[in-house]
């Protein structure tokens, strides 16, 4: 795919103290493949585009932004019991300018017709590259553990935990633990 696009912003900065003005190019380029009809499957997406601001722009305010974004996800039945699944996730985009990263794995297991067992594990990563926002930077470590029983054919049953560690650039860590029952 290729994309083109114009338009004019009247406040860049999107704050009232340091407006300015300016027309805009917006272009990307992308591609993705996917099969989803066999036993290992995967889907993979990218983009890679930017903002151009067409005036010079006064101060700190950058003139070129990116917009690109990279998607790949994995599936495998290791036979109808056994199943992985993983996913990765990257994006340097705007407003405001910032690269973020999610992966994640999980591994479910089937034992019995009515049980079933999914472990998994993700991380992920905001890191903003404007000065005025940095103090939120911060990266998540989780963990979670889902049993779910199919007690008739339309009511199931489950039970997760869920473990979290967020980790701040600045500011104070923190550590969440969950534990949740459901009803589907």
């Amino acid at each position: 795919t290729f994309n083109v696009a114009g338009g004019y912003d009247d406040n860049v900065n999107a704050t009232n103290s340091n407006q300015q003005e300016s027309a805009f190019i917006s272009t990307d380029i992308g591609a993705s493949l996917a099969n989803y009809d066999a036993v290992t499957q995967y889907a993979f997406s990218a983009k890679l585009g930017g903002i151009f601001y067409l005036k010079d722009l006064e101060g700190d305010t950058n003139e070129s932004l990116s917009n690109s974004t990279l998607n790949a996800s994995l599936s495998h039945s290791f036979d109808q019991t056994l199943r992985y699944n993983g996913s990765l996730s990257f994006a340097w985009q705007p407003e405001p300018n910032y690269f973020y990263v999610y992966v994640s794995c999980s591994l479910s297991k089937a034992w019995t017709t009515r049980y079933s067992t999914t472990v998994g594990a993700s991380y992920s990563m905001i890191d903003y590259q404007e000065d005025s926002a940095k103090t939120d930077n911060r990266q998540y470590f989780n963990l979670n553990l889902n049993n779910r029983y199919k007690w008739t054919e339309r009511l199931a049953l489950s039970i997760n935990w869920n473990g979290s560690y967020c980790d701040r650039e600045y500011g104070n860590n923190e550590f969440s633990n969950f534990v949740m029952a459901g009803a589907e």
